[in-house]
């Protein structure tokens, strides 16, 4: 889907599409609307004045479109207490010709539709990425940025800090904003915690890091060469299997055998889910182009962002 113009065009661009797709997941976008907390709402709405104004104008022209008020579009950002199975693995690998990135978008159970969204406004950066409305969970933006995110499963819940925003509020956030990787991670560190999250940066200048957000501390890596995250944090002390065998396995073949987009995809094939596995993209910030896969080993799409 293409979303142009001002923020405010690509809210009522959104409503069109929800009101005339009544698809599963449209149609649960709009019920969870009508039982989402609206005080949470309320808590973003002043965080996204601090962090993303044109992403608040643009909820706020999606609400008025959809006859709702935007605390309720918000609110439906807000924690769930149903936890989807993730199995999500990134990576970025700098070489003597920048970088090249990949992920897996693994998730268990869920119904939502795989939305491809080209965004074009008139203020900000252009960017495209797989996520919801308002929200990314990866994406490059023109400016060769790459973001993406994937969440680490915590011991225990914690409370969000005042002025943060959602994960893949965030991604949304650093796509339309900044240009570098040093300038996304100034942007997550200085946000503060809402949810335990692993994010994988890269640029066109060959910087890719994982940033580790957990509670009352951000920590950064960075490498000359391989970078690896899935759903755990590097130093933890517990975590499942599979998270501990995908991450080892990207970072041992990563470094050695991975020198083009194909021999990413291949990586990610093998590190991927037939059952799980809802995307995979790869991406190339030097060139400002990605290829996308809408599943498990399906085929891929090139795209010029």
């Amino acid at each position: 889907m293409s979303l142009c113009g001002s923020a405010e065009d690509l809210g009522r661009q959104q409503a069109e599409f929800i009101l005339h797709n009544p698809t599963r997941a449209n149609t649960s976008f709009l019920r969870r609307m009508k039982r989402a907390e609206r005080e949470a709402g309320r808590s973003l709405y002043k965080a996204l004045g601090v962090w993303n104004a044109n992403l608040l104008a643009e909820a706020g022209s999606l609400a008025e479109a959809l006859g709702v008020h935007v605390y309720s579009v918000l609110g439906t950002w807000t924690p769930s207490h149903r936890v989807e199975r993730a199995g999500c693995t990134m990576l970025g690998v700098r070489g003597r010709d920048g970088c090249i990135a990949g992920r897996n978008f693994d998730l268990g159970f869920s119904g939502s539709d795989i939305r491809l969204i080209r965004c074009t406004p008139d203020s900000g950066i252009g960017s495209t990425g797989c996520g919801g409305w308002l929200g990314r969970y990866d994406g490059m933006n023109k400016a060769g940025l790459v973001a993406a995110m994937a969440v680490v499963e915590p011991p225990s819940r914690q409370q969000p800090e005042e002025c943060s925003l959602p994960p893949s509020l965030v991604i949304r956030t650093l796509l339309d904003n900044a240009r570098t990787t040093a300038d996304a991670i100034t942007v997550i560190s200085d946000m503060g915690y809402w949810a335990s999250v692993n994010y994988l940066l890269a640029d066109a200048a060959g910087d890719v890091a994982i940033v580790e957000s957990a509670p009352s501390r951000t920590s950064i890596r960075s490498s000359a060469g391989t970078v690896v995250a899935t759903n755990h944090f590097q130093l933890a002390a517990t975590a499942r299997r599979d998270s501990l065998n995908r991450y080892d396995l990207a970072l041992s073949e990563a470094g050695q055998h991975l020198t083009c987009a194909l021999q990413m995809k291949q990586l990610l094939d093998q590190l991927g889910h037939p059952r799980l596995t809802r995307w995979q993209i790869v991406f190339m910030p030097s060139k400002k182009t990605l290829l996308f896969s809408g599943g498990y080993r399906a085929s891929l799409l090139l795209m010029r962002v």
